[in-house]
């Protein structure tokens, strides 16, 4: 499930009586940030989607994802810095980064292996600075790199 305790540790939102398969269900949730707007965006595992949820949890949209595990993710950042918002995830399985405009209109493919970037099996764990530059993690390659993309992206 999926819980939002307030600073004294007493649970606020909720979303532990909404398994299932269905749209605003959810199977195995395992990963969440917010945006400055309080979105939530929630990787659902079993339903192999990122679910963006307003703070009443009440779904807002929702990608389907490939190449997803419980372990592995995909992990995401969001760039709210950029001129144009976006999400960035990992997708292991497709050795690549999915990155989405933040109203999931526009999404563009960065393949490790193409565009200067090395090849990297099963980018994983994903983190960014304050510049927007990512961190990635691939275990199978026991390395990190580094990733600037450029300023606009959309």
């Amino acid at each position: 499930g999926f819980v939002i305790y307030d600073s004294e540790g007493k649970i606020i939102k909720s979303l532990l009586d909404r398994p299932g398969k269905k749209c605003n269900e959810f199977d195995q949730p395992c990963f969440a940030l917010l945006d400055s707007a309080l979105n939530i965006y929630l990787y659902d595992t079993g339903n192999l989607a990122i679910k963006k949820l307003n703070f009443d949890l009440q779904l807002k949209k929702a990608i389907t994802m490939d190449g997803s595990s419980t372990i592995f993710g995909p992990q995401f950042v969001i760039n709210e810095n950029s001129e144009k918002p976006y999400l960035v995830a990992t997708i292991q399985n497709a050795s690549s980064l999915k990155i989405y405009s933040l109203d999931w209109k526009k999404c563009l493919i960065i393949r490790f292996g193409e565009e200067g970037l090395p090849r990297f099996l099963m980018p994983t764990a994903i983190t960014q600075d304050k510049n927007g530059v990512l961190y990635i993690i691939s275990p199978q390659e026991k390395m990190v790199i580094k990733v600037k993309l450029p300023e606009k992206i959309f």
